[in-house]
């Protein structure tokens, strides 16, 4: 799947990547993988490889508008729900994975917005002392998950402009040197995330700093909630104007 976001955002297309001999569609090749993965969750109640895999190619050919089963949606959002991803890293991307097929108008809604709503949540109870969620290395891609989901939980709530700070403290003695910390944590330092890979026009000229302005959070925001549940948004605010007789009816795949 990280392939598929490097190959987009280089206006390279996955479904064709070519060389001097040959050529492969690594669409094809991550949705035969996926089938492999979801036939394992249902016959055996756990995937071939891990659900951080699954997460990864469900993002992946969401983001490349490929065609998506219904039921294996409905079968990840049931795992998340019974609390079947065990790690930061896992729920982060799940998180990012379904809120791609959430902004798609998954229909219907409900079962991906509550395992949203749980992963988000569980992201945000790993905060820590230390402006961090859970560990450094981390923080990175749960900060950009929980950015993709701000809508759920606001930015001042969990602590963004703090957790971002530490972020960029700890990058400049070289703490994301390697390649694999730094694609993590550079999109939420840019106030973005893996949603966004592949967005901009290949033949757009996008002016520096374009990123996002950190400056619009509130500074003086006291996300101390003292046990409180979390300001989530009212379910009829979801999608306004949405089509509820429409909304019943459900098609076989999802792009």
């Amino acid at each position: 799947m990280l392939a598929l976001c490097v190959l987009r955002a280089s206006c390279v297309n996955p479904a064709n990547v070519t060389s001097d001999t040959s050529s492969v569609n690594l669409v094809s090749l991550l949705e035969e993988k996926l089938a492999a993965e979801m036939k394992s969750i249902v016959t055996h109640h756990h995937p071939v490889t891990t659900y951080y895999q699954v997460a990864l190619a469900l993002l992946g050919l969401c983001q490349q508008g490929s065609p998506v089963r219904q039921t294996d949606v409905r079968t990840f959002s049931a795992a998340v729900m019974n609390g079947e991803l065990k790690q930061g890293n896992t729920e982060a991307v799940s998180a990012l994975a379904l809120r791609c097929f959430y902004q798609g108008r998954y229909k219907p809604a409900d079962s991906v917005r509550d395992a949203l709503i749980k992963l988000t949540m569980e992201l945000y109870c790993a905060r820590t002392d230390q402006h961090t969620i859970g560990n450094l290395y981390s923080t990175g891609l749960t900060a950009q998950a929980l950015i993709a989901n701000e809508y759920f939980i606001p930015a001042p709530v969990w602590g963004a402009k703090e957790i971002l700070e530490e972020l960029r403290a700890q990058a400049e003695p070289g703490a994301f040197v390697l390649p694999v910390f730094a694609s993590q944590a550079l999109p939420a330092l840019l106030w973005t995330s893996y949603l966004d890979a592949g967005r901009i026009p290949c033949r757009a000229s996008v002016p520096p700093g374009s990123g996002g302005d950190l400056g619009k959070l509130h500074r003086d925001a006291n996300c101390e909630l003292d046990g409180q549940l979390l300001p989530l948004r009212p379910r009829e605010l979801d999608h306004p104007g949405r089509d509820e007789e429409a909304e019943s009816k459900e098609p076989e795949y999802v792009r």
